[in-house]
């Protein structure tokens, strides 16, 4: 394989994808959690890793939505006033 700008546009693109599409279908894992189940050193090793597929998967931000997040709700006063179909 040479290392003409089309392979390696290809490459990169191939890394990104398979990237994005792992991210996509694994759960955000949460680090406390992690770390406890394995213990500090391989914990610390799976969450490095994790990341690293996720910058690898250009999701920064927030790309993609914490372990614990809190689900949104809307108060009550808002939800009486919407119009009833």
């Amino acid at each position: 394989m040479d290392l003409s700008p089309g392979n390696i546009l290809f490459l990169l693109t191939s890394v990104i994808s398979l990237a994005s599409a792992v991210c996509a279908f694994t759960k955000t894992p949460a680090d406390d959690l992690i770390v406890k189940k394995y213990g500090a050193r391989v914990g610390t090793l799976l969450v490095a890793a994790y990341k690293f597929l996720e910058i690898l998967a250009l999701n920064f931000g927030n790309a993609k939505t914490p372990a614990q997040a809190e689900p949104v709700t809307v108060p009550s006063h808002i939800r009486e006033r919407a119009p009833r179909k």
